[in-house]
């Protein structure tokens, strides 16, 4: 039900953000500002995988916000997994995400937005066995949903930002991730 609202909210926040009223909808501290950014994320399927291509990894962004407030990107995370002995055996199990982001970055104070974006692209997973010369299985898909993030701006150029995302993969069986990431970087 929530998800499906998702578009026309974002929708209703761009329109607000374009019709040029200086409300705190319309003037995010972020806007005008390209950011570049790096970090830490954690992956979580909602449904067991064995062996887990997500757990923890690392996160880069890149984006602008438009003076209006409107917030057009780029991110990938890359997954490290897990390793999972079988028997003789060890498997190396690892994800990559990438893709576009478009959202609304929206005022909370002089120094804080909110972000509601959506984001979609490739989801990648790769399982591999340890053993040099062994073949292994790889896996291309989409992803998409709705990203939440805080983006703090600190100091002038310095920005850190938390951040929550659901997506859904589109692959047989739909199946669904949520990811926590911390990012920091520069907002020159």
């Amino acid at each position: 039900m929530y998800l499906r609202a998702l578009p026309l909210l974002l929708l209703c926040l761009a329109l607000q953000a374009l019709s040029g009223t200086d409300t705190a909808l319309a003037r995010p501290p972020t806007r005008g500002h390209l950011q570049v950014g790096g970090g830490l994320i954690f992956g979580d399927p909602l449904k067991g995988a064995n062996p887990d291509p997500y757990r923890y990894g690392i996160a880069a962004r890149l984006g602008f916000t438009l003076n209006q407030g409107i917030y057009l990107g780029g991110m990938a995370d890359i997954y490290l997994g897990e390793d999972t002995p079988n028997g003789d055996e060890s498997f190396s199990n690892r994800a990559l995400l990438a893709g576009g982001v478009l959202g609304v970055d929206l005022k909370f104070s002089t120094t804080v937005a909110g972000r509601f974006a959506v984001a979609g692209g490739l989801h990648h997973t790769s399982l591999a066995p340890a053993i040099e010369g062994s073949s292994g299985t790889d896996q291309d898909d989409l992803f998409v949903g709705p990203l939440l993030e805080l983006v703090a701006l600190v100091g002038d150029h310095i920005y850190f930002a938390p951040s929550a995302r659901l997506s859904f993969v589109l692959q047989d069986e739909v199946s669904t991730l949520v990811t926590w990431a911390v990012t920091v970087g520069i907002a020159p």
